[in-house]
């Protein structure tokens, strides 16, 4: 029912008939119009809407008469609405108060080093020839430009990745820095973050290190286990000769020079000719049959210029059955060229 509370001199529509603020029995609508004096109804909505008071007409024609004193009445909505505004203005006046209570001036810009040379200049490194033809720095960003003239073993293609060593005008050398490459026609443009300091202008450049990716492999070689494998456990090693070589696409022989067979492994020898001084060769070496190939590791790491010796692991003790013979299989899968290019532009 519509009904009015005498508390509040409002109109309430409450259908238990009692006032939904304070509880008070509301007087009918007839019943207040004999008493006089206008009425204000309120609209009962739900919590998260305003709450707006609708005036009505007093009881002379044509005149409107306001309650003394009404009450404004303000929804859920608009209350939460108001203390989330202060929430957030408190917020940003402590912002606003903790950021003036430092330094009002603020902090001179740092001038980043900006240089540009034309080099033109070659350099050799590890049997290797490498043209500078330009160096380009931007604050801690450097760009080089190399020309990689053709040359025996040498992809500039497939070179990957370029380790270099900045020089700054303090004479400072720092850490080595591995570069991105990206090829060119004649060669590669490295570039990326090398130096610490952007207002230090770097007068030097040495490239420590060329990463050149490859798949080089070749026919298996052929093997002869069956001297030498299976031993009983507990029982003494056997070593044999071998005698089998492969050729690699860049000119490369390994020779397979003998065997030694173990309780728990099989060892085998190469000779390599061929390898350059400050070549370092990413192989892989497995033995491989109608059975799951077996990985081998190197015995020396680094391994020694001119020599392999690789151990296998897990062989299969069945591994012969059959012809008795097994392959090795040989890859390349990278190889890290290690020399001295250095150039000083200043």
């Amino acid at each position: 029912m519509k009904g009015w509370c005498p508390v509040h001199d409002l109109v309430y529509d409450a259908p238990d008939g009692a006032c939904p603020d304070c509880g008070t029995t509301l007087v009918s609508l007839a019943e207040k119009k004999r008493r006089g004096g206008s009425l204000l109804v309120i609209q009962e909505q739900d919590d998260d809407h305003e709450a707006l008071p609708v005036r009505l007409e007093a009881d002379e024609p044509g005149s409107i008469v306001f309650p003394p004193a009404a009450p404004v009445q303000v929804g859920v909505g608009m209350i939460a609405a108001a203390a989330a505004i202060i929430v957030v203005g408190a917020f940003f006046l402590g912002v606003v108060i903790a950021r003036g209570s430092g330094t009002k001036e603020s902090p001179a810009a740092v001038p980043k080093a900006r240089e540009d040379y034309q080099i033109g200049t070659v350099q050799k490194g590890a049997g290797v020839v490498l043209r500078l033809e330009s160096f380009a720095q931007r604050g801690r960003e450097i760009v080089v430009r190399v020309t990689v003239p053709p040359q025996a073993g040498i992809e500039s293609g497939k070179i990957s990745h370029v380790v270099v060593n900045p020089i700054t005008a303090k004479a400072e050398r720092f850490d080595q820095i591995r570069l991105d490459v990206r090829a060119t026609p004649t060669g590669f443009i490295a570039a990326g973050r090398a130096v610490r300091d952007a207002s230090d202008p770097v007068t030097g450049l040495e490239i420590l290190a060329l990463m050149q990716d490859v798949s080089l492999s070749g026919t298996p070689l052929r093997v002869d286990l069956s001297r030498v494998w299976p031993i009983a456990a507990g029982g003494a090693p056997k070593a044999t000769d071998a005698r089998a070589s492969v050729r690699f696409p860049d000119g490369r022989v390994y020779k397979l020079t003998g065997l030694v067979g173990w309780p728990d492994r099989v060892e085998a020898g190469l000779t390599v000719s061929g390898d350059r001084p400050g070549w370092l060769y990413d192989e892989s070496f497995s033995l491989v049959s109608e059975k799951e190939p077996v990985i081998g590791s190197f015995v020396d790491l680094p391994t020694v210029p001119g020599l392999r010796h690789v151990v296998f692991t897990r062989v299969p003790r069945d591994v012969l059955t059959g012809a008795g013979y097994t392959g090795m299989q040989i890859v390349v899968n990278r190889m890290t060229i290690h020399g001295s290019w250095r150039w000083m532009f200043t």
